[in-house]
């Protein structure tokens, strides 16, 4: 831009510049002003008497919210984790958003999110340096920032939309948008940058520190919404209106800066004049056009590129880790039920503690300026940077597959986290304050402008690396095992592999076996055992001492699975006893017991009595118990029980409530709880009815459904599939609704179409197990990515376990699987020891694990049988008799029922077994150590606390009386 100055000359003219007026009197291009005007590139020197000066800091405060709203985009959406969360969950599952095991969008969003910001925006950051001389300062910042604040508004008014129904649509929404997003921000970033440049150092490190200090507030806003407590959506309404209005401040905030004479002065392009001095006066901008000068780039970047490949280095290293990985990375004490381990430590230590400490060192870099003109020592403590990624892997991120836990300490891993932030926070700001200093002065601009694509293209190649370590196993599986081989004795080799080469399904992973097979010599066909219908399902751990408990009912919430009520036989269960809740961490395999009165006072009474044959369902953080009865009698109110804060509630239902019963079933379709069969006390009959509860209204209402319903029944099971409730199994009667005592055991499949509220009954084909009651039933949901190679053949399907017949008084422990998709059964057969048989257990499914617990079945004894030819004389019979049990051949030990009165001795059982569905070689290994009583002081730390997790009982559970 020109800038005609009114002045008086000092010194006489020079030859050229009296040209130079005369050429421009002749194209008539400007009017002459009242005194003598010279036309010029750089007024900077008419203010050496008196430069302006910064009044009030302003600009400095300016820059510093400049600096802010940068990466505000970026940090107001990588730190609503909580929102992002709640929008991507599984809204088909009974288990909380916050969950350990999270979804494929939930697992990747951050991941996902990284490259959608940083791609896009290192392109323009690019364009900006090559491109930003032909297009004006101010339409570059004025129309971003504007673009910016109408995506967000955009952004805001999606908080309050229901996308349930089409979350995939919304994923990818939110990406253009993050993109779009990106494109401007890189804009506005460039610009500011080379703006700044043209400042001293301090005003450059308010534009970085006030980069750091918005991921700050945007931390601190995330964490103020967490506290009080509100929905997702509505902290997340709320959280997005701030940063609506920082944007609007920004933006007005610079249309202030740009008319300031401080800030104009700083703008002009300076270079050298040797002609001619001036004395100061009033300073007036001309509307000639500007004139593009030629810049030199390789120029420039032979200057500044040890600069350069520092930030790039520096961002690169911190975007591989942050926030992809570190935002997975929990407190290695989630699920006490303590907040600050389930639900402010990520924010707090992955985002305040970092930004904090990102703010400091770019503070600090500002006060040291150190290392000056040392481009080789910066580029050394980036590159030294290294060391932070196998660090960070190496701690408490979840989900993760093969890596094992190494930096089992929060304290650690937040130690880990100040630093990481500190030297990046410090690199950052020394390696802009630099470039400046090494290159000419009408070349900052454009420098600074480089040094924002350095540093956007570190992004975006650490956000890319993020992606593949968020997706990745971390190592190759044949690593695993060779270091696994290292790890163990030598002749222990044989012993896990087997099990190793039986369990995978991956050809990669064969190959990797093979490759390790050859490597060590050991042979393939040794040890091999057959791979039955279960595949890779293992029985992995099997512990004593949790909650005796039968005909109890259980729910999971995140990785914590609530058992309510039950019996335990030959005790007496009355009215005013309230009921216990035992909580298992499905992580450490530990029991925890609620503390509850001893009896139910007028205080007490919106806590359910102890109970059985009742059900229990989740959504969300709250779990909702209907049904049951004591000794007394039956109830038919609803409890709700909130998992964050343990309290006990009963709300106000409407509708048409039904009638008090137990043995019937529950699940959850959507937001409602369909309820069906049992036996129904008041009209003492079973039913068949279908009952709905609206959990946002509380209105029941009765489901009149077409087609022909299941038999009437009780002790079934339901499971809901998608929009569907499978119905299997129960006991019925010969004569309908009535109680006779002449059961039915039916072992025919049914589901109703909760869309259309239709009955079908599909053609199966497959071994059906045989009909039973008491039993069972879960639903696998689907848990990997589809990207995998791996064909996961468990997902999606129905899996029903044990239960009893009572015509055959046959109790089972057999596993069948149904598929919905082929309607075929079969039997599974999972490797280890399975549960002993039994009924009125309780199953579930969490991650990729089958927790069972609890139940009944019969007392059993030992027998020595020995074996008698038929042919064999009554005196001959009496000779082997007499000879000691030691000294016969063929004898067998035979476990028989203890009857007592003609009736079976029932046992109730207190133990917890746990099958994985699809088990890592590190739980394989450790499998293998425990069956061969292996050492484990090679163990690190992490293995040796899983081992303890699998080994060790639990404690809380009563002793068995004298009736079972």
């Amino acid at each position: 831009m020109d800038y005609s100055v009114n002045t008086r000359p000092l010194l006489q003219r020079s030859d050229s510049e009296s040209d130079l007026e005369e050429e421009e009197e002749e194209e008539g291009g400007l009017d002459q002003p009242e005194h003598p005007v010279v036309i010029t590139k750089d007024p900077g020197h008419l203010f050496k008497i008196r430069e302006p000066k910064d009044r009030y800091n302003l600009a400095y405060i300016i820059f510093y919210l400049l600096g802010m709203t940068t990466l505000l985009p970026w940090n107001f959406f990588i730190t609503a984790d909580d929102y992002w969360m709640y929008k991507l969950r599984n809204v088909t599952a009974n288990i909380s958003h916050r969950e350990s095991g999270r979804t494929e969008l939930q697992a990747g969003f951050t991941a996902y999110l990284s490259v959608a910001s940083t791609i896009p925006n290192t392109l323009f950051l690019i364009l900006n340096s090559l491109l930003s001389h032909r297009i004006s300062l101010q339409l570059r910042m004025v129309g971003s920032l504007s673009i910016i604040v109408i995506l967000f508004v955009l952004t805001t008014a999606l908080v309050e939309v229901d996308t349930d129904s089409w979350q995939q649509i919304f994923f990818i929404t939110t990406l253009v948008t993050v993109v779009l997003l990106n494109i401007v921000s890189a804009v506005l970033q460039g610009g500011l940058f080379g703006l700044v440049g043209k400042f001293s150092p301090r005003y450059i490190t308010a534009v970085v520190s006030g980069q750091a200090l918005g991921g700050i507030f945007a931390a601190l806003a995330e964490i103020v919404s967490l506290c009080l407590g509100a929905a997702p959506t509505t902290s997340a309404f709320v959280y997005f209106m701030v940063a609506n209005a920082m944007l609007l401040m920004a933006l007005t905030a610079y249309l202030i800066l740009a008319r300031a004479v401080f800030f104009r002065y700083h703008l002009l392009e300076k270079c050298e004049v040797n002609t001619l001095h001036y004395e100061p006066c009033m300073i007036q901008t001309s509307s000639s056009s500007l004139t593009t000068r030629n810049i030199s780039y390789t120029r420039i970047l032979a200057k500044m590129w040890p600069y350069g490949l520092s930030v790039w280095m520096t961002f690169f290293i911190t975007l591989a880790m942050y926030p992809a990985l570190t935002v997975l990375v929990n407190s290695m004490a989630q699920g006490n039920k303590k907040p600050w381990n389930d639900i402010y430590f990520v924010p707090v230590v992955g985002y305040l503690i970092f930004s904090t400490c990102d703010y400091l060192g770019r503070i600090l870099a500002g006060l040291l300026q150190w290392p000056r003109n040392k481009g080789w020592l910066v580029i050394l403590l980036a590159v030294c940077r290294v060391v932070f990624v196998p660090l960070l892997m190496l701690c408490n991120a979840r989900p993760r597959h093969h890596m094992p836990v190494l930096i089992d300490s929060d304290l650690y891993y937040i130690l880990i986290i100040v630093v990481f932030a500190l030297s990046n926070g410090y690199l950052a700001n020394i390696t802009l304050i630099c470039v400046p200093r090494v290159v000419d002065v009408a070349d900052q601009e454009t420098a600074s402008s480089m040094m924002a694509a350095f540093l956007g293209m570190g992004l975006a190649c650490g956000s890319a690396i993020s992606l593949m370590v968020v997706k990745s196993d971390i190592y190759d599986l044949s690593i695993i095992a060779i270091d696994c081989g290292n790890r163990l004795h030598p002749t222990t080799c044989k012993l896990y592999l087997p099990l190793l080469r039986q369990s995978e399904i991956a050809t990669r992973v064969r190959d990797s076996q093979q490759t390790y097979l050859s490597d060590t010599g050991v042979d393939h066909d040794s040890e091999v055992l057959s791979v039955r219908l279960g595949g890779a399902m293992h029985w992995s751990v099997f512990l004593e001492g949790g909650p005796r408990r039968v005909n109890h009912a259980a729910v999971c919430v995140g990785d914590r699975i609530y058992s309510f009520g039950g019996y335990c036989t030959g005790e007496n269960y009355h009215k005013r006893k309230p009921i216990d809740v035992h909580i298992l961490n499905t992580v450490t395999f530990r029991w925890t017991s609620l503390p509850v009165p001893r009896l139910l006072s007028a205080e007490g009474l919106d806590m359910p009595f102890q109970r059985y044959g009742h059900t229990v369902v989740a959504l969300d953080n709250l779990i909702y118990l209907w049904g049951g009865r004591n000794d007394e009698l039956a109830c038919n109110v609803l409890y709700c029980l909130d998992t964050v804060t343990l309290k006990w509630s009963i709300p106000q239902v409407y509708g048409k409530v039904p009638g008090a019963r137990d043995g019937h079933s529950a699940c959850i379709i959507d937001h409602f709880m369909y309820i069906f069969g049992g036996f129904v006390e008041n009209i003492d009959r079973f039913s068949q009815e279908v009952y709905m509860l609206d959990l946002l209204t509380f209105h029941w209402s009765f489901v009149s459904t077409q087609g022909s319903p299941p038999p009437y029944r009780d002790f079934h099971s339901a499971t809901a599939v998608g929009r569907r409730m499978y119905v299997f199994g129960g006991r019925g009667d010969l004569n309908g609704p009535l109680h006779s005592q002449e059961e039915v055991y039916c072992n025919n499949i049914m589901y109703l179409d909760t869309a259309i509220n239709r009955w079908h009954r599909p053609v199966t084909h497959g071994n059906t197990p045989i009909g039973r009651r008491s039993h069972s039933s879960c639903h696998v949901k689907e848990l990997t990515n589809s990207s995998e190679s791996i064909p996961v053949l468990y997902e999606g399907d129905l899996y029903v376990f044990g239960g009893y017949n009572g015509l055959l008084k046959e109790h089972y422990n057999d596993l069948h699987r149904f598929s919905p998709q082929s309607n075929k059964w079969c039997e599974v057969f999972p490797h280890g020891a399975p549960p002993s048989k039994r009924r009125r257990q309780s199953c579930l499914v969490v991650g990729r694990r089958l927790f069972l617990f609890g139940g009944t079945s019969p007392m059993l004894e030992a027998h020595t049988v020995v074996p008698v030819p038929e042919d064999m004389e009554p005196g001959e019979i009496e000779e082997l008799m007499a000879v000691p049990l030691e000294e016969q051949g063929d004898v067998n030990i035979m476990e028989m029922e203890i009857i007592v009165d003609g009736e079976v001795v029932l046992m109730d059982h207190n133990d917890l077994h746990v099958m994985d569905f699809e088990p890592t070689l590190q739980t394989l290994c450790l499998l293998a150590v425990i069956r061969h009583n292996i050492s484990t002081e090679w163990l690190p730390a992490s293995l040796k606390s899983e081992l303890r997790y699998m080994t060790t009982n639990n404690t809380i559970s009563r002793p068995i009386n004298s009736m079972g």
